[in-house]
């Protein structure tokens, strides 16, 4: 990354980053980049093919990004969403994402899936299907730093100082308090009246939305 200054970094996790630099699988690290260098020659020797960095994918009309783990391409060529994994056509999860930014901030959805054989042999009863509520958010982090504004978008950059940091994480956590009623409930167990107390509680939300 230290290596394309004149391209942009869009986000940078463990394996991988995006990036508006082209061509970079066959970029070939310079000798001082240390283990850059003996990572590029070993697998040469090992495989024949010395590539540095693997093309994922392509996005070709643009990416949202709006925090470190939350990058939604505008044709579906990246869809880096940890904790929102849903079929659905692009379109309709782009429409989700640019209605919450300017709402709540947050897509509550339905996560659908069977009991355990460890549910199953601790509380009885049946392999039957299990409804978990999942609220996704989409708020800004505040783990880099916002810095000037460049086409209607926010730069950010890396923190200086750590208390500047832990400072503006706090910042980020006010006002996402709710009443018990909005907040997420799932049928863990599947026994009892979980699934009437979870219908019970969307009707009520449903009646007090504008």
């Amino acid at each position: 990354m230290n290596g394309i200054p004149e391209s942009e970094i869009i986000s940078s996790t463990t394996d991988g980053f995006i990036t508006t630099e082209k061509n970079m699988e066959n970029f070939i690290p310079g000798k001082e980049a240390v283990f850059s260098s003996l990572y590029y020659e070993t697998r040469k020797k090992l495989t024949g093919f010395g590539a540095l960095l693997e093309q994922k994918y392509y996005e070709p009309q643009g990416v949202i990004s709006w925090r470190t783990r939350g990058q939604l391409g505008l044709s579906g060529g990246i869809k880096a969403l940890t904790g929102y994994q849903r079929h659905e056509p692009i379109e309709q999860t782009i429409d989700k994402v640019n209605k919450s930014f300017k709402g709540s901030k947050q897509i509550t959805y339905l996560q659908k899936s069977l009991r355990s054989a460890k549910e199953i042999y601790i509380d009885g009863g049946h392999s039957t299907l299990k409804l978990n509520e999942r609220s996704f958010s989409l708020r800004f982090d505040n783990r880099r730093e916002i810095t000037i504004e460049k086409n209607g978008y926010h730069q950010t950059k890396p923190y200086l100082h750590k208390n500047n940091s832990v400072r503006d994480r706090l910042v980020s956590g006010f006002g996402i308090g709710r009443y018990r009623i909005y907040s997420p409930i799932s049928s863990t167990h599947c026994k009892g009246d979980a699934y009437l107390d979870l219908t019970r509680r969307m009707i009520v939300r449903l009646l007090r939305t504008d």
